[in-house]
């Protein structure tokens, strides 16, 4: 997907974007515990033992474990408690497009944040430069999340790992919505590049979607998924009392694309 694609999405999910009086979803403040509850596991640590696994494993005790949180929320709590429990081993980062942010508190202003749009992080970091990338509910709101997902494993250090949450498929794949076998035949063959995958519904939303949590380690930089970009739809979902206006790059799926 080109530059100027990405371009008109995301203009478009800006101007159509609107929300309820009650504020986003995304807005939740997810503690370290939370993020350790609800990211995927890799290789049976979840987000905790993972952080203590790569600190433990580091070829150089002096370099902190750089960690990089999309959408990491207004008060980047699962952040600051990543900071104050492992101090100087870890850098903790957050990008976040929530105009709050910018109201720091001391505790933030321990760590790097960024008032940031999550599918720019690509450019504002450099290549192979994160241990660990982590984005909890905030997929769903992205105008292209697999656009994002390639753009996540460029920042993946060799030996990286991204763990996501409520990656949308029915939404952004129209034509696995209702086919169990080929939506099926898609995540295996996410599985095969050694991806560990929960596909989940959610039930919250009206009407319900189907999304899934992903795990996955550095892949090559020309990183494949078998799918097309086919162009933009926009739909209305209602989550709770909270009414979404989403513009989303749609894809279908094809064989040893390169998006």
């Amino acid at each position: 997907m080109n530059q100027e694609i990405f371009n008109a999405v995301r203009h478009a999910r800006t101007a159509g974007y609107q929300k309820a009086k009650e504020g986003f979803a995304y807005r939740n403040n997810r503690s370290l515990e939370d993020y350790d509850k609800y990211l995927p596991a890799w290789n049976f640590h979840t987000f905790i033992g993972l952080i203590q696994h790569k600190i433990d494993h580091r070829e150089h005790t002096d370099q902190p474990i750089r960690i990089l949180d999309l959408g990491c929320g207004p008060k980047a709590n699962a952040l600051t408690d990543v900071k104050q429990r492992w101090l100087d081993a870890v850098e903790p980062i957050g990008i976040s497009a929530d105009a709050m942010l910018e109201n720091q508190t001391q505790a933030m202003r321990a760590i790097s944040l960024q008032r940031q749009d999550i599918q720019n992080a690509h450019l504002v970091f450099p290549k192979h430069s994160m241990d660990i990338i982590t984005s909890v509910q905030a997929f769903p709101y992205l105008p292209d999340p697999y656009l994002t997902l390639i753009a996540i494993n460029t920042l993946l250090k060799p030996d990286g790992v991204a763990l996501l949450t409520n990656v949308p498929i029915s939404k952004a794949i129209p034509e696995l919505a209702n086919n169990k076998e080929k939506r099926h035949q898609f995540l295996h063959t996410l599985g095969a590049k050694n991806f560990t995958i929960s596909e989940k519904v959610d039930e919250y939303a009206d009407p319900p979607f189907v999304e899934c949590d992903i795990a996955f380690p550095k892949q090559p930089d020309a990183f494949k998924l078998p799918l097309a970009y086919t162009g933009v739809s926009q739909d209305t979902i209602r989550i709770g009392a909270l009414l979404y206006h989403f513009t989303r790059a749609q894809y279908t799926v094809v064989e040893s694309k390169i998006i």
